[in-house]
């Protein structure tokens, strides 16, 4: 079947190529009912918008890169990297603008990930996660002037868009939580300290154990690998302390799956006076034999907003105005 074009359009409803062509951009020339129409014709014909002419014309490339964490190979999966994904796509549905994820597995170089797209004027923008406080991919793009968006914020001066979670608070939250049920000796399990928002939710674990009188063990704390082996591991070698910990605090689904199989292996089961507290972005812990009680943001929400923020600064915005920290639900189970 050939090709609809504007020509194909403008045939079969008796109008001009240039009104056809005014109203699919809602021109405010152009009748609501005219448009209205138009486009019923567009969808009911497949029509495309080709974008090979613009493309040319203004060096757009209608594409948009998102570099993602990736586990090393083989190992589990973080189910919220699909969902923030799935929230990405939604938002840019109905644009003409299309999504590649880069995924990034431990040890990779991000900054040379993001250049060689860059120098290559591959992508119109980007989208960032796991960023430091003084984020060299940040700085790089703040000096190309490529519009992007981070996935957490930075310590940088220039602002730029970003959306993120209060990681602060959801430590505190879930901290707090695990003091108010009689637990003395809480563990942190979370990533890498020369991330930020790792920094952020040390300093929530931290504020909560002071305001509780409870003091704060650094052999309590694990900044490893976010994956479920390490903290297999990790939970292994906390169970041998002569006191070991009988909470903890996890920075995601993956890290939590590691934590109760080493609890399982350990010979614990649910109930056996080991609580855990999930820092999650999709519903799983409500799957799990284990009663895991999690500090929820559902990631598909924000994928959309970074998406969302992404299109605005495309659109001519303020990086400054496109800025946004969100609180976690805290659910108890």
């Amino acid at each position: 079947m050939k090709r609809a074009t504007l020509k194909t359009l403008s045939s079969h409803l008796e109008l001009s190529v240039s009104t056809v062509s005014r109203a699919l951009k809602d021109g405010p020339e152009v009748k609501p009912e005219t448009i209205a129409r138009v486009k019923r014709a567009a969808a009911e014909l497949g029509y495309v918008p080709d974008l090979r002419g613009v493309k040319l014309r203004t060096g757009q490339t209608f594409t948009i890169h998102a570099f993602l964490a990736a586990p090393k190979a083989d190992e589990v999966g973080d189910a919220g990297s699909v969902a923030l994904t799935q929230g990405m796509h939604r938002s840019l549905a109905d644009t003409s603008y299309s999504l590649i994820q880069v995924p990034l597995s431990p040890g990779s170089d991000a900054l040379a990930a993001v250049q060689r797209i860059d120098e290559a004027q591959l992508t119109d923008g980007m989208i960032m996660d796991l960023t430091r406080p003084q984020d060299p991919r940040a700085r790089y793009l703040l000096e190309r002037d490529v519009p992007f968006v981070t996935f957490g914020r930075t310590e940088l001066y220039t602002p730029h868009a970003y959306f993120d979670i209060d990681n602060e608070d959801a430590a505190y939250q879930a901290t707090a939580l695990l003091i108010r049920r009689g637990h003395r000796r809480i563990a942190l399990i979370d990533g890498e300290l020369e991330y930020l928002f790792c920094q952020q939710r040390l300093a929530g674990y931290r504020r909560a154990l002071a305001e509780a009188g409870l003091p704060f063990h650094k052999g309590l704390t694990s900044h490893a690998d976010r994956d479920a082996d390490r903290s297999a591991q990790t939970v292994q070698h906390m169970l041998a302390f002569d006191r070991p910990p009988t909470g903890y605090v996890c920075v995601n689904e993956v890290v939590t799956l590691g934590i109760l199989y080493g609890l399982s292996t350990a010979g614990f089961q649910a109930g056996d006076g080991v609580d855990v507290v999930s820092r999650e972005g999709t519903r799983l812990s409500a799957y799990l034999p284990w009663r895991v009680s999690t500090c929820y943001y559902p990631l598909s929400l924000a994928g959309e907003r970074l998406a969302s923020f992404l299109l605005r600064l495309l659109a001519g915005e303020d990086p400054a105005a496109l800025q946004e920290v969100v609180k976690v639900e805290v659910i108890e189970r």
